[in-house]
């Protein structure tokens, strides 16, 4: 192991080390403590009583800690006999494929190991062995990585609440406050902006929680540290982006029919000539902005959830951009080939 993954290693052991168990992780340690009264004392050796004494001393402080919880894993499958361990070896295993997937449940599987019901008790006590230390090291970096990934959808959570507060409070004020009504101009671009937003942190926020961690990788802990950022802010950003292409592609009739929003332009040559020629192209693009709308309310609201959607699924608007260009290469390429 180089120095990077050994100074991984050893920061995330540190901060399992001496840290107190949930209540969860208790009672199994209560269960492991039964568990060793009821073995025979010829099978006790003078080391793991000391180890079971130690932890018993913990459990009467309540100061038990996960390499408390471990130790004592381990030692119980040392002293266990072996009528009870060919049985614990089939749970053992059922916890691993919960806990691992099927995936590294097969490939374990696939290496051969001694039989529960046939093989030596020394080989299948180390391959138990072996298993166990597994699952305790998956659990360790499931527990980080789940760690950081609920502080991301808290946040991501945080983020969306205050995005859609943003906008009742804007509303709000639009409608009951007829006094600061007037400074607040609120355009169709703000809404698709906003759902657009919303779309991405939803997005971003069920797919955090749904992903299975079923890696015990030091560079998957890295990596899912240092995209904390990204995991944060790329969702809203990209769902506004794709949101307000969407909106352009709607208002230039590239994107039509019954389940899309029909727009209503508002552009220069539909502004009377003595009104263009007084306004500057900042003034029309601003008129532009402000007074292309939908028709009607339900193409308004058919506008939001198109916009939602945009930011929902973020492949949604690059594919249509690509089906748009593929047909406009076909075009191009028949008009060539009229001409000729």
């Amino acid at each position: 192991m180089n120095s990077k993954y050994r100074i991984g290693w050893n920061k995330l052991l540190n901060r399992f080390r001496g840290r107190p168990i949930e209540e969860f992780d208790c009672l199994c340690v209560d269960q492991i403590i039964e568990q060793y009264k009821a073995i025979p004392k010829e099978h006790i050796t003078a080391e793991v009583n000391e180890v079971m004494d130690e932890l018993r001393e913990h459990q009467r402080n309540t100061c038990i800690t996960v390499s408390d919880h471990y130790a004592a894993e381990n030692v119980l499958l040392t002293v266990i006999p072996i009528v009870q361990l060919r049985r614990a070896a089939w749970n053992l295993r059922e916890r691993f494929r919960h806990l691992a997937g099927e995936a590294s449940y097969n490939q374990y599987m696939r290496s051969n190991p001694p039989d529960t019901k046939t093989a030596p008790e020394n080989e299948l006590r180390a391959d138990l062995i072996q298993l166990l230390s597994s699952m305790q090291r998956l659990e360790m970096f499931r527990k980080i990585i789940e760690k950081v990934r609920y502080a991301i959808a808290g946040r991501l959570g945080l983020l969306t609440f205050v995005i859609f507060l943003v906008v009742m409070v804007v509303l709000m004020i639009k409608t009951r406050f007829i006094g600061l009504s007037d400074k607040f101009v609120i355009t169709p671009i703000m809404f698709v902006g906003a759902a657009g937003a919303i779309g991405g942190c939803m997005a971003t926020l069920q797919r955090i929680l749904n992903t299975p961690i079923r890696d015990e990788s030091v560079d998957l802990v890295f990596e899912f540290q240092k995209s904390y950022v990204s995991w944060l802010f790329l969702p809203p950003i990209n769902g506004i982006l794709f949101a307000t292409v969407l909106f352009l592609l709607f208002a230039s009739n590239l994107i039509t029919g019954k389940l899309f929003p029909a727009i209503t332009l508002i552009l220069p040559d539909q502004v009377p000539d003595t009104v263009t020629k007084a306004l500057t192209n900042d003034e029309l693009s601003l008129k532009f902005l402000k007074e292309t709308h939908p028709e009607d309310v339900t193409d308004y609201a058919k506008l939001i959830i198109w916009s939602f959607v945009a930011g929902y699924f973020q492949w949604f608007v690059p594919d249509a951009l690509s089906r748009l260009t593929t047909q406009a290469k076909k075009s191009s390429e028949q008009r060539t080939q009229g001409t000729r």
